[in-house]
């Protein structure tokens, strides 16, 4: 069962005083910063957390948006990342994470708003902390402990988004989400693609977002590559996340996403990868519509990218998309998924081994970026020679 963070903030935070909890944070934090690191056990640790969880319910129980304590909020936040520092790379779940985002997810609705160096660090520790954990397969209390763990980190993203509701913090938000969509294990890519969609599935409910900058361009490419993702899971998280990104655009023009025809093809009879490919290719179509100049250069900088990913899984679907983005989808779509692979493979050889590049995607990019892929090939060769030198 789905547990309430609300519900559990209040359980760690009974029974204790708030008196009790500004006298005890006082005394933890005037500890040098070494007997801290060194000292406390998890049980200290948690105890911390649940005290500074206990003065933040108690300040939202009054009415208040301020904590009555002699530390500043910032103050209690990098406290709470020096906590996290301590446990980001442990694999196992345990109790100090969960009380560590909980008390995170309470601070962030106190005011002043957090300085964002603070935000950006206690972000990177707590999702590479969840991102790092591993579900035990016969420990139903280290089970409870990671659902707790993987539950609390989305409630909080999803509170400093309703904080925040800017653009510019809905895409740095999700810049640390986006480690995970390269990742090669099959359960970072799937944690990682749900939490954006989910991310940007609120984005568009809020209906408060302009983004008109390079961001959208740069977002549909990183999901677009996942549509074929032998992962279906991925797929169809990168399928809403598009989605709702097509329906954050139309909202910036003022059109109603159900007026527009659908982004995805409903062919039941085609199977899971020529879906894929013909819903790429569609997707490419749409987006391609809306988008400004520099949203479309953006695109293809990020698409272009992952073509150049030594790992054939992602290059692959990068280039179809990439083809389908410049209306060459003819020559790389084949009448079945062998036929289709065999012409990606062909014209990633052309592109990535011979540089013959398009002549659409050299228009797009003159005057522009003329030495795009000039970078690309020298970042490749830079890897290459530094692997010969460690052999």
């Amino acid at each position: 069962m789905r547990c309430s963070l609300a519900s559990l903030g209040h359980s760690l935070g009974e029974n204790i005083c708030p008196e009790d909890a500004a006298e005890v944070l006082s005394s933890i934090m005037s500890q040098p910063v070494q007997a801290k690191q060194d000292g406390p056990n998890e049980q200290a640790q948690c105890m911390f957390l649940t005290y500074i969880l206990t003065a933040c319910l108690t300040a939202i129980a009054r009415g208040e948006d301020e904590l009555d304590l002699p530390q500043t909020k910032a103050e209690l936040v990098a406290e709470v990342v020096a906590v996290l520092e301590q446990v980001v790379a442990e694999p196992t779940p345990g109790n100090i994470l969960p009380c560590a985002l909980v008390a995170l997810h309470h601070l962030s609705k106190m005011k002043p708003h957090t300085p964002w160096e603070l935000e950006d660090r206690f972000l990177s520790l707590a999702i590479h902390a969840v991102l790092r954990l591993e579900e035990p397969s016969y420990d139903y209390v280290g089970q409870s402990l990671y659902r707790s763990s993987q539950q609390t980190l989305e409630v909080l993203l999803l509170g400093l988004l309703d904080e925040d509701s800017s653009s510019d913090h809905l895409f740095a938000i999700l810049d640390h989400l986006q480690t995970g969509l390269h990742s090669q294990e099959d359960r970072e890519r799937v944690w990682a693609s749900g939490k954006i969609a989910t991310l940007l599935r609120r984005a568009a409910l809020l209906q408060k977002y302009n983004i008109m900058g390079d961001a959208l361009g740069r977002y549909v490419a990183e999901l677009g590559v996942l549509l074929m993702d032998p992962k279906k899971q991925v797929g169809r998280h990168a399928r809403e996340g598009i989605y709702r990104l097509y329906e954050l655009a139309l909202q910036q023009r003022g059109i109603d996403i159900r007026e527009m025809a659908g982004l995805w093809i409903r062919e039941p009879h085609l199977d899971w990868e020529m879906a894929s490919y013909r819903n790429t290719l569609q997707m490419a179509k749409k987006l391609d519509a809306i988008f400004t100049p520099e949203q479309r250069l953006a695109f293809l900088k990020t698409v272009l990218r992952a073509v150049w990913d030594p790992d054939l899984q992602v290059s692959q679907p990068a280039l179809f998309l990439l083809y389908a983005f410049l209306g060459l989808e003819k020559e790389v779509l084949g009448m079945d998924v062998q036929g289709t692979e065999a012409k990606i493979r062909r014209h990633l050889h052309r592109l990535r081994e011979c540089g013959k590049q398009p002549t659409e995607l050299r228009w797009l990019l003159a005057g522009k970026d003329d030495v795009l892929i000039d970078d690309l090939e020298e970042e490749e060769e830079t890897e290459e020679e530094e692997g010969e030198a460690e052999e």
